[in-house]
């Protein structure tokens, strides 16, 4: 009867380290997938931001200022003041940077 327990006691704690086990195997692979989505979500931020530099050049903000005949050419506004959308977006085509 006393070898039953000690069996019974055996066995209780084998599934014991087992879920123990899987469980910390399953922390890895959760911490693995969280790092490999990570490295995507950084690498298509950096992208985006190219891409965003790219386009607003596009639309007519260039290195030398607004191009004439462009889409920036129509909205521009003789009165834009500092800080505006306009005045951002010539920055950020003038220097390619977010500033």
């Amino acid at each position: 009867m006393h070898n039953n327990k000690l069996i019974i006691v055996f066995v209780f704690m084998s599934i014991v380290i087992a879920q123990s086990e899987q469980q910390s195997h399953t922390d890895t692979e959760i911490l693995f997938v969280f790092a490999i989505v990570s490295v995507i979500c950084c690498i298509s931020l950096i992208c985006i931001c190219f891409c965003l530099v790219y386009f607003i050049r596009y639309v007519g903000f260039g290195k030398e200022g607004v191009r004439s005949g462009s889409f920036a050419a129509s909205i521009m506004d003789p009165n834009t003041s500092k800080g505006s959308y306009f005045a951002y977006a010539q920055s950020v085509g003038a220097t390619g940077y977010y500033v």
